[in-house]
């Protein structure tokens, strides 16, 4: 009787093993040579028995700029919403005002010395000297692509200015041992309808085919060319995607489905685009957004998704919240074996507790944002810049254009409608130059610092 109680109990506990995961030992330390894989239990690994908890920061704002934290302003105030704010105007918009304005020529130069001068490599070592050991690089199609229609800047991929970008990011993250997770923050056609999309009010993503070929051909060129780099984490194929009308202001986008063909449709573009990923890339990880519910996801055997990690963002301000969410993390790392990831949360404004909560349950997580520019005190990214009207003024080339940008601006964010094309021009020369958006300007938030611990090396869940 004794042996059969031992037996059932040997039993018992190997069943419990196998069926729960035990937690692997994480190392701080990474070796970004190592290409990262997801475990049988659902953990981050290096591809050997070394576990691995990314924790790091988005560059938001670099490959794609989102009006409220970056130094862009709306050049018609038709376009912003209520309020004073600047939700209404997106990057798409300022692209096709200053080709209007100037030209694609010069429309193109005045990005490039945005791109180049906003993130540079004092950022990549930043974030090393901080602790962390991984960078979220959103990005969008029109980086790559001079229309609407998948015509790409150039049909050479050297050249292309967003593979340009994501080769430094690649071969910065590799002088400084980060992995990157490449983020499609803004698809064709639009997959959310907010200005984080690159375009307000357009959702069209999800029934409107020439656009889900725009994108499939655009993540087979992604992984074919990113396949052999170890530094790259995952494929996060689309940012926060919202298909109905979950937006800000309770405008609905343009194609707004109903409620209950939501999770249908957005399912069917992840499978679409994780095939053609894995067409190219059969190795690395593929990240998807359940956004703000992790059962909007599904089983990865039901549509015979491997090598995946579960990706939830949140900006909530309850701890029990915060708590419910982490549970829903590791109960589906728990039951679909698969890797869990907070995207996006910011500890500062929202859950201060979020991180001790996710460090104690081996959770990965790039915090939202690492700069912002805005126009009142912010302390939403690890650099911050509060840049006023009057700041902006003094950009101005000339007496006239500073009194027509003074004149103009009785509501918070600045609107520069009336400027001339040459005033236009000048000012943004000033503002997205290296001495304007150059770190070392912004002020560190040691608020946000303090509430990270990030040794670079040690062992836990020991």
């Amino acid at each position: 009787m004794k042996r059969l109680v031992c037996v059932i109990l040997s039993a018992a506990l190997l069943f419990c093993l196998s069926s729960c995961g035990q937690k692997p030992k994480i190392r701080r330390e990474i070796d970004n040579s190592k290409l990262l894989r997801v475990s049988e239990d659902g953990y981050l690994t290096d591809g050997g028995d070394n576990g691995i908890q990314l924790r790091g920061v988005n560059f938001g704002g670099w490959l794609l700029q989102e009006t409220w934290m970056c130094p862009v302003m709306s050049l018609d105030r038709s376009l912003t919403v209520k309020g004073g704010t600047d939700d209404g105007w997106a990057e798409l918009d300022t692209l096709n005002k200053f080709t209007l304005l100037f030209g694609e020529e010069k429309t193109a130069e005045l990005f490039k010395s945005y791109r180049d001068n906003y993130i540079t490599e004092e950022d990549f070592e930043n974030v090393k000297a901080l602790g962390f050991n991984c960078i979220r690089i959103p990005f969008w199609y029109r980086n790559f692509m001079s229309d609407e229609n998948g015509t790409y800047i150039t049909e050479n991929d050297d050249e292309n200015p967003g593979f340009v970008k994501l080769d430094f990011a690649c071969e910065m993250a590799e002088k400084y041992n980060l992995y990157l997770i490449f983020d499609m923050h803004g698809c064709p056609g639009g997959q959310n309808g907010d200005h984080s999309s690159g375009k307000t009010g357009r959702n069209l993503l999800y029934s409107d085919k020439n656009y889900q070929v725009i994108m499939e051909n655009l993540w087979i060129k992604i992984a074919t060319r990113y396949k052999d780099r170890t530094c790259v984490a995952a494929y996060d194929v689309m940012n926060e995607p919202l298909n109905n009308a979950d937006t800000e202001h309770g405008v609905l986008p343009e194609n707004a489905a109903d409620p209950w063909q939501d999770v249908t449709l957005r399912k069917a573009v992840y499978d679409r685009m994780i095939k053609a990923i894995r067409s190219a890339d059969r190795d690395h990880i593929i990240t998807v957004e359940a956004l703000w519910r992790m059962d909007k996801l599904p089983a990865p055997s039901e549509m015979g998704w491997s090598n995946m990690m579960y990706q939830l963002h949140s900006y909530d301000k309850e701890k029990k919240t915060t708590k419910q969410l982490i549970r829903s993390m590791k109960k589906a790392r728990r039951q679909y074996k698969v890797a869990v990831y907070m995207g996006e949360f910011n500890p500062t404004v929202f859950c201060g507790d979020a991180v001790s909560l996710m460090d104690s349950a081996l959770i990965s997580y790039t915090l939202w944002n690492y700069k912002t520019t805005s126009y009142k005190d912010s302390d939403w990214g690890l650099y911050n810049k509060s840049l006023a009207i009057n700041d902006i003024a003094a950009m101005a080339s000339s007496e006239e254009a500073k009194n027509k940008i003074l004149a103009e601006n009785g509501q918070k964010i600045p609107s520069l409608e009336n400027l001339s094309p040459q005033e236009l021009y000048e000012l943004y020369e000033k503002l997205w130059s290296k001495e304007n958006l150059a770190t070392s300007s912004y002020k560190l938030n040691g608020k946000t610092v303090g509430i990270f611990s990030c040794p670079s090396s040690g062992v836990i869940g020991a």
